[in-house]
Parts: structure tokens; sequence; C-alpha cells
């Protein structure tokens, strides 16, 4: 059961996340970008922009949907490229503009992991009962 409810996850998760390509964009000023190595390959990062939707103001602070985000090499190059008082292109949801990412897309790495316990569980679950004896 927990196999099938992670691989599900998955699916929805990917799909919330491809969705973003299709985001409309608008300029954005970045407020706040600070990029932090603590060594090992982890990084930390702070990040805030302000945009406009519509004569309405917004702040948000995602680079993207992603749970990760400053280990990975792209929100990194994004931060260097776009310091406090830069222009950045604001990724929003039309249904709710409040809700914006900088890099649209998806984390692959994380999704398919996710993604190939849940099959792994599923798979094993199966053959359990399989081999298991019946219950008399």
């Amino acid at each position: 059961m927990v196999g099938l409810a992670l691989i599900l996850f998955s699916v929805f998760e990917w799909q919330r996340q491809v969705r973003t390509f299709e985001w409309p964009t608008v300029p954005g000023m970045m407020i706040q970008s600070d990029l932090k190595n603590h060594g090992k390959g982890n990084w930390s990062e702070a990040v805030a922009y302000s945009y406009e939707v519509g004569n309405k103001s917004y702040a948000g602070q995602r680079v993207t949907l992603w749970l990760s985000e400053a280990s990975d090499l792209r929100v990194r190059s994004l931060l260097a490229d776009h310091l406090a008082g830069s222009t950045v292109q604001v990724h929003y949801d039309p249904h709710n503009p409040q809700n914006a990412v900088l890099l649209p897309g998806y984390d692959r790495q994380h999704l398919v992991g996710l993604g190939g316990v849940g099959l792994i569980l599923v798979v094993g679950a199966g053959l359990v009962r399989l081999v298991e004896p019946p219950k008399r």
C-alpha cells in the first residue's frame, strides 16, 4: 500500500511541476539572493523577489517547486546571475498568481527516486505474497 502511494504521489507531483512550463511570465525584481556553501555539496539559499500581475503586487520566495533547491546547479547558477536589485523572470500560476517560481520544471532525480522506491515496495509485496505459504 505504501509503495502504491509513493508511485501515485510521484505522478501527481511530476504533473504539478511540469505545469510550471506553461505558466505565464512577468519581469520581477530580485530583493534578496543569498547562496551559502556549507561544504560537501550542502547549499542553502535565501531568496526574495517582487512582481506584479494585473496591477497587483506580489512577493515570492520560491525558486522552484522542488524540495532541495540549492543543491541543484541550475538554482545556484540562477542565483549567481541574479543578485539583489536585478530583474528576473517570474513564472506564476495564472489561477493563483501568488504561487510563483523562478525556475519552471521538475526535479527528475527526486521524482524518479521516489517512484522507484514505490515500485520496489509494490514488487516486493507481490513477491512476498507469491512465496508465502497458503493459509489454512
